[in-house]
């Protein structure tokens, strides 16, 4: 009854894929990918929200894949994530959930006003997390902007630095 519940909230609730919500192993090139980071990425929901707007999400220069995911952090607290399929955003721009501490045991660890999260982004088919840069449009890095409940902070590109990596298989 659990395993339904979880795969009914992950389904309709943070959308992720019904694949990765049931944990099941994806064998479209005949090598099977665990969603082993995925475990990472979970979050429970909060009444203390901001959502976190980015125009780009890259890896090596080039856009990730609709199967790869952002996830917002409070140190190693997940905070939110989005899985990033752009064909659901608002005109390719897509958002990621970045929740609140609202005094419930569940969101214990989660951000308060003033915060800072951190983002990362999980690569699905290398099966590895990366951490990231915010960056501006001229390609400088900037500071991520501060945590507050309902604020809508939009940056222009979230950029994976290949060099700090965790692969999956070694969690």
């Amino acid at each position: 009854m659990f395993t339904f519940i979880l795969y009914v909230f992950c389904l309709f609730i943070i959308g992720c894929s019904s694949d990765a919500a049931a944990g099941i192993l994806d064998d479209t090139n005949g090598d099977e990918q665990i969603y082993v980071c995925m475990d990472e990425f979970q979050y429970n929901t909060s009444t203390l929200q901001a959502f976190y707007i980015f125009h780009s999400v890259t890896l090596n220069g080039e856009a990730i894949s609709s199967d790869d995911w952002v996830g917002a952090f409070n140190g190693d607290v997940c905070v939110g994530a989005r899985q990033w399929d752009t064909s659901n955003c608002l005109n390719g721009v897509c958002d990621v959930p970045v929740l609140g501490s609202d005094g419930q045991s569940f969101t214990s660890g989660y951000l308060m006003a003033g915060n800072i999260p951190t983002f990362k982004i999980y690569d699905s088919s290398e099966g590895k997390i990366y951490a990231t840069n915010l960056m501006n449009e001229l390609g400088e890095i900037i500071d991520t902007p501060l945590w507050a409940n309902t604020a809508f902070p939009i940056i222009h590109s979230l950029v994976a630095i290949p060099e700090i990596e965790i692969n999956c298989s070694d969690q």
